[in-house]
């Protein structure tokens, strides 16, 4: 039987197991994915008894910046708002008194897709490389209730802690042949931290380049950095620049040290080495640039995960489209 049969229950599990409650104000589900240092919690519906969705950094996202008034101008920020992100959250959950249940998945990124301990990492390998699913909850099969949630970085360190084998190949495979070369999404150091928020969602995705003058790559941009923020009291939104953002945000997290570094391979680095620096910094992209640090394209842990599952089941599959039964 290959070692990718084998069940999900094997993998040991790093995310804390806490959820928040359907009918709780929005605040509450900020505080909850702050004060646990984690980006997603599930929501759970009391009344029906059942798991309705995950609320996540995205949606946290999602909400400040609908929060605040789009701007005509790229680099302008809008005026006449509160700069403390907790009064921005507080004066619109004023306004418009949503519950988490309405805000769940608001930015339609992270479905809620359970499994049992029984699954197969095959099959979890399946939906996060093919469906793009951000994390997977395991449902106990006796009762229904999470036990665990796999993230794509505790299942791609199983993989290099276990079964190296199965990720052996990439090795081969070096970054300027493969499809992480893509088109890089990236902000200059001098635009506003929140036009580079509006862009993360404009292009769902969860993370973006800052780049210098040059072009080069001097840091990078995430929805984890608003929750780090959110977590720091005031301290101005509005009015900031995306590199001022950042130098603050990364105070607030733990590690600050070395995810103030910029994590990236080079062209002529394999993909493997990339997956390798994912898991070391517990990242969910590497960017990959030239000879003059310029980035040329952007490795993802669903990238890794994807070649993984193509690679041992045979066939390509396009991850960007997930059929309906996953709920998108």
């Amino acid at each position: 039987m290959s070692a990718l049969s084998a069940p999900v229950s094997l993998i040991p599990f790093g995310v804390p197991v806490v959820t928040v409650n359907a009918a709780a104000d929005v605040r509450d589900a900020f505080d909850v994915l702050i004060e646990n240092q984690i980006s997603s919690v599930p929501v759970y519906d009391h009344a029906r008894d059942q798991y309705i969705g995950f609320f996540d950094v995205a949606d946290m996202n999602q909400y400040v910046v609908d929060a605040l008034a789009k701007t005509s101008e790229p680099e302008a920020d809008p005026l006449d708002i509160k700069a403390d992100l907790r009064e921005i959250i507080a004066e619109v959950t004023r306004l418009t008194p949503n519950g988490v249940d309405v805000m769940a998945n608001l930015s339609k990124n992270n479905p809620f897709y359970p499994v049992t301990p029984d699954t197969s990492i095959l099959k979890v390998l399946d939906l996060f490389g093919t469906h793009g699913i951000k994390r997977v909850p395991v449902l106990s099969a006796e009762n229904g209730k999470l036990t665990a949630i796999i993230t794509q970085s505790n299942l791609l360190a199983h993989l290099l802690a276990e079964i190296p084998s199965s990720l052996k190949f990439l090795g081969d495979v070096l970054a300027k042949d493969s499809t992480a070369l893509k088109a890089v999404h990236c902000v200059s150091e001098q635009s506003s931290a929140l036009r580079a928020m509006e862009l993360l969602l404009k292009h769902n995705i969860s993370g973006m380049g800052i780049v210098g003058d040059e072009g080069e790559l001097v840091a990078t941009i995430s929805n984890s950095d608003l929750r780090a923020m959110t977590a720091k009291k005031k301290f101005p939104f509005v009015g900031i620049t995306a590199i001022d953002w950042i130098a603050q945000s990364r105070t607030q997290m733990d590690g600050a040290t070395e995810r103030a570094a910029v994590v990236s391979i080079h062209l002529d680095d394999t993909i493997l080495d990339g997956a390798k620096k994912l898991a070391k910094a517990g990242l969910h992209r590497v960017f990959i640039v030239d000879e003059n640090n310029k980035p040329k394209g952007v490795l993802t842990l669903k990238d890794v995960l994807r070649m993984v599952y193509n690679k041992h089941c045979g066939a390509a599959r396009d991850w960007t489209q997930v059929p309906a039964w996953l709920g998108a």
